[in-house]
């Protein structure tokens, strides 16, 4: 796992080349470096939960393309929504802002 502040000055070249050709400050990205796929956005968050214990739940719904759309529209509405939810769920703000 690498923060995405470092991931363009990784010494890892795919994992530097995927942080300066994807827009990884618009979506959640995941890159596997063993196939080298890169996922974005909800099919990021698919890849995410399916590699969570439990995921061999989820890993089945990845290759159901309807489900891959309904997770995409999810994680665009909530992805345009986040300050939003994290204001009402009070994780944003004054009390959550790390330190400078």
């Amino acid at each position: 796992m690498l923060s995405l502040q470092d991931a363009a000055l990784s010494d890892r070249p795919l994992v530097a080349g995927t942080a300066r050709t994807h827009p990884v400050l618009a979506e959640l990205h995941v890159l596997d470096e063993g196939s080298g796929r890169v996922d974005a956005g909800g099919e990021a968050a698919l890849a995410i939960a399916s590699a969570l214990p439990g995921g061999w739940l989820v890993r089945p719904f990845r290759r159901i393309v309807p489900v891959r759309w309904i997770v995409g529209a999810l994680y665009n509405v909530v992805a345009r929504n986040r300050h939003v939810i994290g204001r009402r769920l009070g994780l944003e703000g004054p009390d959550c802002d790390l330190p400078r």
